[in-house]
């Protein structure tokens, strides 16, 4: 597994933005401090880490860390 740095345009979700609304508690922190947490991703397919990503898009943030797989 590697972490590289990825736009958040070029993720492609498997769960609808509907639902993956982050709580008020995560869009609070990563406004504050950033994703933490790397999301894991899979030949471009967003496979957990849906919620942070919203929270990400909300704070404005444009690429990130997220832990790919093979």
């Amino acid at each position: 597994m590697k972490i590289s740095e990825i736009p958040i345009s070029q993720l492609v979700r498997l769960l609808p933005e509907a639902l993956c609304t982050p709580s008020d508690a995560l869009q609070a922190s990563v406004a504050r401090h950033g994703v933490l947490a790397a999301p894991v991703v899979c030949d471009g397919i967003l496979c957990d880490g849906h919620r942070r990503l919203s929270a990400a898009r909300k704070a404005g943030i444009t690429s990130l860390m997220c832990r790919e797989t093979t």
